[in-house]
């Protein structure tokens, strides 16, 4: 068995690296709920005494990447099924809406950019037609959140620069 002074001394002097590391898994999301539950799943690892110290960062990076992953690790249950709705929230800020652009123009570009950008302007249309919500949208097309909320946003900047070069024209 490991000595656990001497685990909680590496602990300390790899604490950034290891933060580092949930934070580029998690894109800076529940940054902390993420490395509290991989530090216990870490410290609690039975075979960590056969483990190499140079490993462990390799390890824990696993252990970061497979909870934050996995819809049936023990920090999705526990934490990102409840929290999703609040990530939908943080991750799609539909300033298109905001800034009281007519939907009808929206609609318009869409079916205009269905010619050359077809796989994002459709998720698009059917985010608008899932009253933005990440989670159903997802259910209905059986994409990962993840995957949706990178495309959504990436044609959403292309409608937002589209609409600032119609407006600098006038």
């Amino acid at each position: 068995m490991i000595n656990q002074l001497v685990l909680n001394e590496w602990i300390t002097r790899n604490y950034d690296d290891l933060l580092w590391i949930c934070r580029k898994v998690s894109k800076e999301y529940y940054v902390d709920d993420l490395f509290q539950m991989c530090i216990e799943q870490f410290l609690t690892y039975k075979k960590l005494d056969e483990l190499p110290t140079e490993q462990r960062k390799f390890f824990f990076a696993g252990l970061v990447k497979n909870n934050w992953f996995s819809s049936s690790s023990r920090y999705a249950t526990q934490y990102k099924k409840f929290k999703f709705n609040e990530i939908d929230d943080i991750e799609i800020e539909d300033t298109i809406y905001q800034e009281g652009i007519d939907l009808s123009w929206v609609k318009q570009q869409i079916q205009l950019m269905k010619k050359t950008d077809w796989y994002y302007a459709r998720i698009f249309e059917l985010y608008i037609e899932e009253e933005c919500n990440l989670t159903r949208l997802s259910k209905r097309t059986t994409i990962p959140m993840n995957s949706l909320s990178r495309d959504i946003n990436r044609f959403r900047k292309k409608l937002i620069d589209k609409r600032k070069d119609y407006y600098n024209g006038m």
